[in-house]
């Protein structure tokens, strides 16, 4: 078996991933007996909400300096800025990272368009407001063509319109742990692209997750080929299909999904506490016995997320927690997670 069904956006309110992309495969492979790398590390960044299709907000628009308000038309960029810091340099910081890192200063506007959502000054899409009315027509048709046409075509005239902005779930750079050759450790079991922790760490350059694709589907439908045409290394330990048959959710089950969802997006997303992190552990054990499995499996990767986020006491790139705000040489290590005997998430580190 090949798992290569990318990662988890689906499971946060907002996401640019198609409606597949729930983490099934990290809860499969969990509880076949692998174990999960880095998966604390995934990427957040800022999208257009008010458009038909989500769509991330590119380099070339920042780059505008745009005019950042709340729904009360407040201003509020700069609050976030700490003492020296010109909010103008973090818009610029901003057009050359797209996601969310601890990297740069670029970081502060991230926290600062999910601070303001979360204490209820966001706009009733989850968002704030992006303004470069100030910017001629013809400077936006030079500068952000493509950008600018899109957003025409859905009814958004960029030179006269201000649109909406939040922050979405774009990429995963943790996931199942593979060899060089895709194989998780579990006998039959091979994993390749978005849904592995391969060669991704606290950051992702742009790009990379196309050649990863590559590199390891082949290397991985290869192995696998190899080890089916050997008669194969053993049955994938997932037990009858029986024991978990599926059923559509109830309206309770969609309830639950909503409810888990709003929680991981308030916890998950930018800014991680303790606390937070610990209310999303408590809300999946309270609900884990459900008999529904598109709910068991989303609250399972919702433990293995937060769990390793709480386990890291420190800051790194796309992992920021505001109770640990700096990165410590102590914390240059990976978190791998596995199942435990009675199914809780065994906490493990590797070099």
């Amino acid at each position: 078996m090949v798992l290569a069904s990318g990662g988890a956006g689906r499971i946060f309110r907002h996401n640019v991933n198609p409606p597949t992309l729930e983490g099934d495969a990290w809860s499969m492979a969990y509880r076949a007996g692998a174990r999960l790398i880095n998966l604390e590390f995934f990427q957040v960044g800022p999208a257009v909400f008010n458009a038909p299709l989500k769509f991330i907000i590119h380099s070339h628009m920042w780059r505008l300096r745009p005019r950042l308000t709340n729904a009360l038309g407040e201003e509020f960029l700069r609050q976030y800025c700490p003492t020296g810091t010109d909010p103008a340099e973090v818009l610029d910081r901003k057009a050359m990272s797209y996601p969310f890192s601890v990297r740069t200063d670029a970081k502060y506007l991230d926290i600062a368009i999910f601070k303001e959502v979360m204490a209820g000054r966001g706009t009733p899409a989850g968002a704030v407001f992006f303004d470069v009315t100030h910017v001629e027509r013809s400077t936006l048709l030079a500068r952000a063509p493509i950008t600018y046409q899109a957003l025409l075509k859905a009814g958004i005239d960029l030179a006269r319109d201000r649109i909406e902005v939040g922050l979405v779930v774009q990429n995963f750079n943790g996931g199942i742990l593979i060899d060089a050759d895709g194989f998780t450790g579990v006998e039959g079991l091979f994993a390749a692209g978005e849904v592995t922790g391969g060669v991704h760490g606290a950051d992702r350059p742009g790009g990379n997750n196309l050649i990863d694709t590559q590199v390891f589907g082949y290397r991985a439908g290869r192995a696998a080929a190899e080890c089916a045409a050997q008669g194969g290394r053993g049955a994938v330990g997932m037990g009858p299909v029986n024991d978990w048959p599926f059923t559509p959710p109830s309206k309770g089950d969609e309830a639950l999904l909503r409810e888990s969802s709003e929680l991981s997006t308030a916890s998950l997303t930018i800014v991680r506490t303790a606390r937070g992190l610990q209310e999303v552990l408590a809300f999946n054990e309270r609900h884990r016995h459900t008999a529904n499995m598109i709910v068991g499996n989303r609250l399972t990767v919702g433990t293995l997320l937060a769990t390793a986020a709480l386990t890291r006491e420190e800051s790194r790139g796309t992992h920021y927690r505001e109770d640990f705000p700096d990165m410590s040489p102590e914390w240059k290590k990976r978190i791998i997670l596995s199942q435990s005997e009675g199914g809780a998430p065994r906490v493990e580190f590797l070099g």
